[in-house]
Protein backbone atom coordinates (compact mmCIF):
# COMPACT_ATOMS: atom_id res chain seq x y z
CA UNK A 1 0.00 0.00 0.00
CA UNK A 2 1.42 3.36 -1.07
CA UNK A 3 0.45 6.17 1.30
CA UNK A 4 -0.20 9.55 -0.29
CA UNK A 5 -0.25 13.00 1.30
CA UNK A 6 -1.96 15.65 -0.85
CA UNK A 7 -0.56 19.20 -0.83
CA UNK A 8 -2.84 21.82 -2.41
CA UNK A 9 -4.18 25.22 -1.40
CA UNK A 10 -7.44 24.55 -3.27
CA UNK A 11 -10.03 22.66 -1.16
CA UNK A 12 -11.78 21.31 -4.24
CA UNK A 13 -8.55 19.69 -5.43
CA UNK A 14 -7.78 18.19 -2.03
CA UNK A 15 -11.21 16.55 -1.91
CA UNK A 16 -10.96 15.69 -5.61
CA UNK A 17 -7.72 13.78 -5.15
CA UNK A 18 -9.27 11.73 -2.34
CA UNK A 19 -12.23 10.82 -4.55
CA UNK A 20 -9.95 9.98 -7.50
CA UNK A 21 -8.05 7.37 -5.53
CA UNK A 22 -11.11 5.67 -4.05
CA UNK A 23 -11.19 3.21 -6.95
CA UNK A 24 -7.52 2.33 -6.33
CA UNK A 25 -7.57 1.96 -2.56
CA UNK A 26 -6.04 -1.52 -2.74
CA UNK A 27 -2.85 0.09 -4.07
CA UNK A 28 -2.98 3.73 -2.93
CA UNK A 29 -4.26 5.34 0.26
CA UNK A 30 -4.73 9.09 0.70
CA UNK A 31 -3.79 9.57 4.34
CA UNK A 32 -4.23 13.32 4.53
CA UNK A 33 -4.34 16.68 2.77
CA UNK A 34 -2.68 19.99 3.66
CA UNK A 35 -2.57 23.43 2.08
CA UNK A 36 1.17 23.90 1.57
CA UNK A 37 4.58 22.28 1.86
CA UNK A 38 5.28 23.97 5.20
CA UNK A 39 2.20 22.29 6.73
CA UNK A 40 3.31 18.99 5.20
CA UNK A 41 6.64 19.15 7.01
CA UNK A 42 4.84 19.38 10.35
CA UNK A 43 2.83 16.17 9.91
CA UNK A 44 5.13 13.90 7.90
CA UNK A 45 6.67 12.40 11.04
CA UNK A 46 3.18 11.55 12.29
CA UNK A 47 1.61 10.20 9.08
CA UNK A 48 4.68 8.64 7.38
CA UNK A 49 3.56 9.17 3.77
CA UNK A 50 5.39 7.46 0.93
CA UNK A 51 4.69 10.18 -1.63
CA UNK A 52 3.67 13.83 -1.44
CA UNK A 53 1.51 14.87 -4.41
CA UNK A 54 2.05 18.61 -4.64
CA UNK A 55 -0.32 20.78 -6.64
CA UNK A 56 2.00 23.73 -7.10
CA UNK A 57 1.69 27.06 -8.80
CA UNK A 58 5.39 27.73 -8.58
CA UNK A 59 5.48 31.39 -7.71
CA UNK A 60 6.80 31.12 -4.16
CA UNK A 61 10.46 30.14 -3.96
CA UNK A 62 10.01 29.18 -0.31
CA UNK A 63 8.15 26.11 -1.55
CA UNK A 64 11.41 24.78 -2.97
CA UNK A 65 13.25 25.60 0.24
CA UNK A 66 10.73 23.55 2.19
CA UNK A 67 11.01 20.72 -0.34
CA UNK A 68 14.76 20.63 0.28
CA UNK A 69 14.05 20.49 4.01
CA UNK A 70 11.74 17.51 3.49
CA UNK A 71 14.37 15.62 1.51
CA UNK A 72 16.92 16.37 4.22
CA UNK A 73 14.74 15.43 7.20
CA UNK A 74 12.71 12.64 5.59
CA UNK A 75 14.80 11.06 2.80
CA UNK A 76 12.35 8.17 2.47
CA UNK A 77 9.52 10.52 1.39
CA UNK A 78 9.17 10.97 -2.36
CA UNK A 79 7.65 14.05 -3.98
CA UNK A 80 5.63 14.47 -7.16
CA UNK A 81 4.94 18.02 -8.35
CA UNK A 82 1.87 18.63 -10.49
CA UNK A 83 1.93 22.05 -12.12
CA UNK A 84 0.90 23.87 -15.26
CA UNK A 85 4.13 25.90 -14.98
CA UNK A 86 6.82 24.14 -16.99
CA UNK A 87 9.67 26.60 -17.51
CA UNK A 88 13.38 25.81 -17.51
CA UNK A 89 14.07 27.78 -14.33
CA UNK A 90 11.22 26.17 -12.42
CA UNK A 91 12.31 22.75 -13.55
CA UNK A 92 15.88 23.36 -12.41
CA UNK A 93 14.65 24.63 -9.05
CA UNK A 94 12.63 21.44 -8.66
CA UNK A 95 15.64 19.32 -9.61
CA UNK A 96 17.84 21.14 -7.10
CA UNK A 97 15.17 20.47 -4.49
CA UNK A 98 15.57 16.75 -5.32
CA UNK A 99 11.92 16.08 -6.15
CA UNK A 100 11.00 12.63 -7.47
CA UNK A 101 8.91 13.80 -10.40
CA UNK A 102 7.34 16.77 -12.15
CA UNK A 103 4.26 16.38 -14.37
CA UNK A 104 1.59 18.58 -15.88
CA UNK A 105 -1.35 19.53 -13.69
CA UNK A 106 -3.67 18.36 -16.48
CA UNK A 107 -2.27 14.81 -16.48
CA UNK A 108 -4.96 12.12 -16.72
CA UNK A 109 -5.52 9.47 -14.05
CA UNK A 110 -3.82 6.66 -15.94
CA UNK A 111 -0.66 8.72 -16.41
CA UNK A 112 -0.74 9.84 -12.77
CA UNK A 113 -0.95 6.23 -11.61
CA UNK A 114 1.95 5.24 -13.89
CA UNK A 115 4.00 8.14 -12.51
CA UNK A 116 3.35 7.14 -8.90
CA UNK A 117 4.28 3.52 -9.62
CA UNK A 118 7.50 4.57 -11.34
CA UNK A 119 8.41 6.82 -8.43
CA UNK A 120 7.91 3.96 -5.98
CA UNK A 121 10.25 1.88 -8.15
CA UNK A 122 12.92 4.55 -7.77
CA UNK A 123 12.54 6.14 -11.20
CA UNK A 124 12.52 9.88 -11.89
CA UNK A 125 9.33 11.01 -13.64
CA UNK A 126 9.00 13.93 -16.04
CA UNK A 127 6.25 14.93 -18.47
CA UNK A 128 7.21 14.61 -22.17
CA UNK A 129 7.54 18.38 -22.57
CA UNK A 130 9.84 18.61 -19.56
CA UNK A 131 11.87 15.67 -20.83
CA UNK A 132 12.56 17.62 -24.02
CA UNK A 133 13.37 20.70 -21.97
CA UNK A 134 15.82 18.87 -19.74
CA UNK A 135 17.56 17.25 -22.72
CA UNK A 136 18.08 20.69 -24.26
CA UNK A 137 19.36 22.09 -20.95
CA UNK A 138 21.67 19.10 -20.57
CA UNK A 139 23.11 19.57 -24.06
CA UNK A 140 23.54 23.33 -23.58
CA UNK A 141 25.34 23.07 -20.24
CA UNK A 142 27.41 20.12 -21.41
CA UNK A 143 28.63 22.08 -24.44
CA UNK A 144 29.74 24.92 -22.16
CA UNK A 145 31.55 22.60 -19.77
CA UNK A 146 33.24 20.84 -22.68
CA UNK A 147 34.87 24.16 -23.55
CA UNK A 148 36.82 24.09 -20.28
CA UNK A 149 40.40 22.87 -20.25
CA UNK A 150 41.44 19.98 -18.00
CA UNK A 151 42.96 22.46 -15.53
CA UNK A 152 39.81 24.62 -15.57
CA UNK A 153 37.63 21.58 -14.88
CA UNK A 154 39.90 20.67 -11.97
CA UNK A 155 39.64 24.17 -10.54
CA UNK A 156 35.87 24.21 -11.06
CA UNK A 157 35.58 20.96 -9.09
CA UNK A 158 37.42 22.61 -6.19
CA UNK A 159 35.15 25.67 -6.44
CA UNK A 160 32.11 23.38 -6.24
CA UNK A 161 33.57 21.79 -3.11
CA UNK A 162 33.87 25.25 -1.53
CA UNK A 163 37.63 25.74 -1.52
CA UNK A 164 39.01 29.30 -1.44
CA UNK A 165 41.38 30.66 -4.08
CA UNK A 166 44.27 30.24 -1.64
CA UNK A 167 43.37 26.59 -0.96
CA UNK A 168 42.95 25.88 -4.68
CA UNK A 169 46.34 27.46 -5.39
CA UNK A 170 47.96 25.19 -2.80
CA UNK A 171 46.27 22.08 -4.17
CA UNK A 172 47.19 22.86 -7.78
CA UNK A 173 50.69 24.22 -6.96
CA UNK A 174 49.99 27.51 -8.71
CA UNK A 175 49.70 31.13 -7.58
CA UNK A 176 46.47 32.74 -6.41
CA UNK A 177 46.73 35.14 -9.34
CA UNK A 178 46.72 32.16 -11.71
CA UNK A 179 43.71 30.69 -9.93
CA UNK A 180 41.85 34.01 -10.35
CA UNK A 181 42.76 34.03 -14.04
CA UNK A 182 41.44 30.49 -14.50
CA UNK A 183 38.21 31.34 -12.67
CA UNK A 184 37.67 34.38 -14.90
CA UNK A 185 38.07 32.13 -17.94
CA UNK A 186 35.68 29.58 -16.43
CA UNK A 187 32.99 32.21 -15.84
CA UNK A 188 33.39 33.51 -19.39
CA UNK A 189 33.17 30.05 -20.99
CA UNK A 190 30.17 29.00 -18.84
CA UNK A 191 28.46 32.36 -19.53
CA UNK A 192 27.80 33.01 -15.83
CA UNK A 193 28.44 36.10 -13.73
CA UNK A 194 30.05 34.68 -10.60
CA UNK A 195 31.29 31.60 -8.75
CA UNK A 196 27.78 30.84 -7.52
CA UNK A 197 26.56 30.62 -11.10
CA UNK A 198 29.45 28.33 -12.05
CA UNK A 199 28.73 26.05 -9.09
CA UNK A 200 25.01 25.93 -9.97
CA UNK A 201 25.78 24.95 -13.57
CA UNK A 202 28.24 22.25 -12.53
CA UNK A 203 25.82 20.80 -9.98
CA UNK A 204 22.90 20.99 -12.42
CA UNK A 205 24.95 19.15 -15.03
CA UNK A 206 25.71 16.35 -12.58
CA UNK A 207 22.06 16.05 -11.58
CA UNK A 208 20.84 16.18 -15.18
CA UNK A 209 23.18 13.35 -16.08
CA UNK A 210 21.75 11.21 -13.29
CA UNK A 211 18.16 11.94 -14.32
CA UNK A 212 18.78 11.16 -17.99
CA UNK A 213 20.47 7.92 -16.97
CA UNK A 214 17.18 6.64 -15.48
Amino acid sequence: MTKLLIVSDLPILKHGFKAMFENYRDEFQVIGAVSNVYEAIKIIAKLHPDILIIDMYISVKDEFRFLKAIRSQFPYVKTLIMSESETKEQLLQAIRADVSGYVSGSVDMDELLRSLRKIMQGDYVLSPRLTNLIVKEFNDSRSYIRNLTIREREILSYVVEGYSNKEIAEKCFISQATVKSHIRNILTKLKVKNRKGAVAMAVDQEILEKILAN
